[in-house]
Parts: C-alpha cells; structure tokens; sequence
C-alpha cells in the first residue's frame, strides 16, 4: 500500500493567445513522452466576465514516492515553468490534498 496524495495545477490569465499557445505546445512535447499524462492536461474554461481563462492539469491519481508520482511531479514542475515563461502575470496555483493534508504549494502570477 501506499499514500494518496493528490496533486493539481491550476492557471487562470486574461492573455489567452499566449497562454493557449504555450499549452498546447506543452501538450505535444508531453503526448510524445507519457501520453498518459497528456491526458491530465485541460481547459481552456472561460471565464464569465473580464475574458479570463483557465488551465489546468489534474492529478495523476499514484501513488507518493511511486515512479509514477515523481514522474507526475516532474510534469507539474514543467507544466508550471512553460504557463509562467509564456505570462510571466498569469496567477498559478499548486495544490495538494489527500492522506497527507491539505496545501497550497505554488502560487505566483
């Protein structure tokens, strides 16, 4: 057995072009990867008002300190260095929930 820790990334920007750009940029290079997490990525949601959009990239569902998992943190980690060099004021947040707790890990924009 092991612990479930989910982990997801959310980025929401009014500068969709770029945003949209930089993601399915990212999508390509991951579904030549691990097209298993390619499927994790989504969006764009519009918002409502103001022309805000959203991005995201859901929890991988394994396993903490599996191969799987680091493997799922790596993505992360890149998912949010790409969305940040492509808007550098778009708001990103990393969290985590599950047996572990509940965090916020990353915010910025």
């Amino acid at each position: 057995m092991g612990t479930i820790q989910h982990d997801a990334v959310l980025v929401t920007t009014y500068r969709t072009v770029e945003m949209k750009t930089a993601v399915e940029a990212f999508r390509a290079q991951l579904q030549d990867a691990d097209p298993r997490f390619a499927k994790l990525l989504f969006g764009p949601i519009p918002g409502v008002i103001n022309g805000y959009e959203t991005w995201g990239l859901a929890p991988d569902g394994s396993k903490e300190y599996w191969a799987d998992s680091e493997r799922g943190d790596w993505v992360r980690a890149a998912f949010i260095h790409a969305v940040l060099e492509a808007d550098e004021y778009a708001r990103v947040v990393r969290v985590s929930y599950g047996e572990i707790g509940n965090t916020v890990l990353v915010g910025g924009g």
